[in-house]
This record gives structure tokens, sequence and C-alpha cells, in this order.
């Protein structure tokens, strides 16, 4: 049975550009411009650049939000056909952001029972929130991406990668996240649909902490948007 291929980076590089990488290894770059010219209605809204780089993946597909998607095997052909792709030295961290990562099997019954309790209860609400979610995004990261957990209510970091960088984790059903103080390493997560997770940021941890707002009163936490935290990837991966 031949093996599928899958997308395990993917980097912005310029307007309608980015560097792929693969799960058999190969790695290159390429030129999305074509997308600018549309010929079909769906395409039209990629004649703004900045459209595009509202794009999505996961290990099959790169996604944007009006449906429109590109497999990762179609993808992958065409790039070996233009002689685009070389043997990768690595993924970065960077590669990750903006990839679909799958949740794992129990954390995506979670959210199934989620979702069944809100259509059965029109009007409330069952979010998983506290302390919950804070563990699942946890769980997402060891599974998806091989992160090493340390013990519960561990001060400051949740986890350290393969080189011992620590790692703090957040997890966020909304449009942003709160923090402490200052870390190591960053990942965060928005849940993307009942079986997806989008990641947002991964990355330096000071860089965020100078970027957001000022603690609040009540518990002195400082909160940032997940539009700023996509804009900071950004401008770290240039």
């Amino acid at each position: 049975m031949e093996q599928l291929i899958s997308i395990i980076g993917f980097r912005r590089t310029g307007a309608y550009r980015a560097h792929l990488s693969f799960s058999d290894g190969m790695a290159g770059e390429w030129d999305f411009s074509p997308l600018s010219s549309p010929t079909t209605e769906m395409l039209r809204p990629f004649r703004k650049p900045e459209y595009f780089d509202r794009v999505m993946f996961s290990p099959r597909f790169l996604a944007w939000p009006n449906g429109y998607d590109w497999c990762a095997d179609a993808l992958y052909a065409d790039m070996h056909r233009a002689g685009v792709l070389a043997r990768s030295e690595g993924t970065a961290a960077s590669d990750i952001v903006g990839r679909l990562v799958p949740l794992p099997r129990e954390v995506e019954a979670i959210y199934q029972a989620v979702a069944t309790l809100e259509r059965n209860y029109p009007g409330r609400k069952f979010t998983p929130d506290g302390h919950l979610v804070g563990s699942i995004g946890e769980v997402i990261a060891r599974e998806a991406l091989g992160l090493t957990l340390y013990p519960a209510s561990h001060p400051g970091h949740d986890a350290h990668d393969a080189e011992g960088r620590q790692v703090q984790v957040k997890l966020t059903g909304g449009s942003s996240v709160a923090l402490r103080a200052t870390c190591e390493q960053l990942l965060v997560m928005r849940v993307f649909d009942l079986s997806y997770a989008e990641i947002v940021y991964y990355g330096d941890g000071e860089a965020v902490w100078q970027a957001c707002g000022k603690p609040q009163a009540s518990n002195g936490q400082r909160t940032i948007s997940l539009s700023k935290l996509r804009a900071i990837a950004k401008s770290a991966a240039a």
C-alpha cells in the first residue's frame, strides 16, 4: 500500500510564498501567486495577499476560511515536478505555526460531548475551562508535538522539548490567552473544531510577554490576542 504524504511544516516566506516540509523528509519553497489571478469565484478572495496569509494546515491539506483547500499529495506532486524539493535538515518550531493537529481520541470525545450538550440544551454553554482546558492543551502538546510533560502544577513551564527548552502551553477556544509571567518558549493553540487544534504560536516567550497588555488589577495576568500572536510569529519567521 502506497504511503500517504503528510505536511509537517509550513512557514510563510513572502507574499504568496511558503516553505513546506513533508513527512518523507523532503522540503522546499513554493510560489502560490497563481492563486491571486482567480479563475473561479472561490479563488476571488486570494487577490488580496492577506487572505492567503489566513491559511491553516493539517497533515493532509492546506485550507482557507472559504473552504478552498490543497491536498498534501497534490501539492507534493506539483513541487516534485517543478524540481523545488530537497532533503530537509529538520523542521523549525516556526514551521509548525498555522498547523492543524488532531485532538487525541479521548479529547475529541470531550468536545463531541460538549457539542451534543449544547445542541440538546440551547442557550447553555458547556465550554471546558480552568484546569480541564489547561490539561487538555498539555495532552495535545505531548501527543501531537512530542513534548515531555512535567508533573502537574510545575512552576512556570508545563513541558520541555527534545533540546531541553522549557515550554509553557496554552490552549484556548477564544480569541486571546492570559499569562502570569514570562517563559522560555510559549506554545499557544486554539480549538479549531471538534477534531483539530490550530497551532497559533510556538516560539520565544519573552517576546510575547513584552507585547502583552497591562496586568489585570484582579489577578495580575497579562492578556494578548491571537491576532497579535500570529503577527509576532510571522515577524519572527521573516
